[in-house]
């Protein structure tokens, strides 16, 4: 479980693939309160219940004075390698149209986006059904557990307030594929998760 900011991603799920089942984090930034372990550390103990750690952080985060949170439990093993080599086929046959890049839903504040909703990424490549249809399947594995609030918030926005995003699409995880942040040009293709997709 990662008590931190933008760590359920693919990218960091696949390169832990083989040393965890499962990945417990958010797609964003997490309020200052962190976890509410006091509610949800009783559904770590013993065998996790993932549905109770997401449905405690809901709980208090809807209700908290500033209600703004995503939590997701991610399988990773043979889950987010199965979603690599649904990725591999996608990318095999579609590349992203840039111009469609504001039509993605991003789950951060940066001024150059970063982290984009997995689901509504591959949206928006315009996949034919039968490898959509895959791709959904494999995605209902790799994320069982899922919450999040009607808004997020970021304090990262360069050169203006911070400010709060409506989410409309949420699978739970993010990717970087499409970003067109230059500090990430070169750096996101060493991944080994952009290696075993691309």
């Amino acid at each position: 479980s990662f008590d931190d900011c933008y760590m359920a991603n693919v990218e960091t799920a696949y390169e832990l693939r083989d040393v965890t089942n499962y990945l417990v984090a958010s797609t964003s930034e997490v309020m200052g309160y962190g976890f509410p372990y006091d509610t949800l550390f009783k559904y770590m103990l013993g065998t996790p219940d993932y549905d109770n750690i997401c449905q405690s952080f809901y709980n208090f985060y809807i209700n908290y004075n500033s209600p703004y949170g995503t939590l997701a439990a991610i399988k990773c093993g043979d889950a987010i390698k199965q979603m690599a080599s649904v990725m591999k086929d996608i990318n095999t046959k579609y590349t992203f149209d840039q111009s469609k890049l504001s039509s993605v839903q991003y789950l951060d504040g940066y001024h150059v986006h970063v982290f984009y909703d997995l689901s509504s990424y591959v949206d928006q490549l315009d996949v034919l059904p039968q490898l959509s249809a895959k791709f959904k399947t494999a995605l209902d594995n790799l994320i069982p557990h899922k919450v999040y609030t009607p808004f997020i918030y970021t304090y990262l926005y360069e050169h203006e307030a911070p400010y709060t995003i409506q989410i409309n699409t949420f699978s739970g995880i993010t990717i970087s594929d499409p970003t067109t942040n230059s500090y990430l040009q070169d750096s996101k293709k060493n991944t080994a998760w952009w290696k075993a997709t691309h």
